[in-house]
């Protein structure tokens, strides 16, 4: 009888692609020659917890046809058993052809090693047909009064299709931080860190906060483990008066680069209209001000990246 149970170190699933692994039978086929836009983002996810060190980043590697590497980000994702593959700052080359490799060197948290090597190929789309400006990048000044981990640096946000992926730099993100602080009122939002978007008909926001509610216990964790991902529509109000409503729409993700100090969100936006965007603000913030007291502990940044609302 063939078991189901798998003992083995190996790919489950590759978004964009299909695999298939029945059982013990470590099946790899994949969805080849896709073509997709110039800024691309791949998810690997494995059957196991990844031991995400040097070495298995050494192993994962996007090649050009030449063979040479490109110069993507890796990050891990918020179940610690997937890789986000982030694009070149410039994105891939218009036309050309590449091909992701995952070889043996790639391994599980316990040390179980890939038996064989996967590769993917993908085509990137000729000018002519990609959508050019779906990736927009901004840069902020570095102030040593905010929080570390609200001060935003720089980064970039990516359309593909209705898919939308946020990568955000800060100044650094220490290993724990401090949820449900007891200088945090009830019912407030105690940390964020958003993209809020337009497309000139309806607003919608990708991401990532806590909550205090009553009765929360002041805990110390991973900020990957005291957040909620979600993509909300605004549906009353405005971003340009910063008073508005939304209401969650959808489930996100987020990964966490710690060698470049990046939060990365992803979400899928039902019904945004990519080609219309108007308005891109990424915002951070940290409230654990007591609502009688101007002077609280208040740190937050913005980012208005673009804005045709206002025009």
């Amino acid at each position: 009888m063939l078991k189901t149970k798998l003992k083995s170190f190996i790919i489950a699933s590759l978004i964009g692609g299909t695999l298939l692994i029945p059982g013990k039978v470590q099946a790899f086929q994949v969805n080849n020659n896709q073509t997709v836009d110039a800024n691309k983002v791949w998810t690997i996810t494995f059957t196991d917890e990844v031991g995400f060190d040097d070495l298995t980043k050494k192993g994962i590697k996007v090649l050009d046809k030449e063979g040479n590497a490109i110069n993507v980000t890796l990050g891990l994702g918020a179940d610690n058993k997937s890789i986000i593959v982030i694009p070149p700052q410039n994105g891939y080359k218009p036309g050309e052809s590449y091909k992701i490799l995952v070889d043996t060197a790639a391994h599980s948290k316990k040390g179980k090693a890939m038996k064989q090597q996967r590769v993917m190929d993908f085509n990137i789309k000729t000018e002519s047909s990609s959508n050019i400006g779906n990736k927009y990048v901004f840069t902020s000044d570095e102030d040593l009064n905010k929080k570390e981990f609200i001060d935003l640096k720089s980064g970039e946000v990516i359309f593909d299709g209705n898919d939308v992926t946020a990568k955000l730099a800060l100044r650094h993100i220490p290993d724990k931080l401090v949820f449900n602080s007891i200088s945090t009122p009830d019912n407030r939002i105690e940390y964020s860190w958003e993209v809020k978007i337009s497309d000139g008909k309806n607003q919608y926001i990708l991401w990532a906060n806590h909550t205090k509610f009553p009765g929360d216990k002041e805990i110390e964790l991973p900020l990957l483990n005291g957040v909620q991902v979600s993509v909300d529509k605004v549906d009353e109000g405005s971003f340009l008066h910063q008073n508005y409503s939304s209401l969650s729409i959808a489930d996100g993700t987020l990964e966490f680069d710690k060698e470049h100090n990046s939060l990365i969100l992803h979400g899928q936006v039902p019904g945004l209209d990519v080609n219309n965007i108007s308005y891109i603000e990424v915002e951070s913030a940290y409230d654990t001000i007591d609502e009688n007291d101007i002077d609280g502990d208040y740190s937050s940044d913005k980012v208005l990246v673009l804005d045709k609302l206002s025009k």
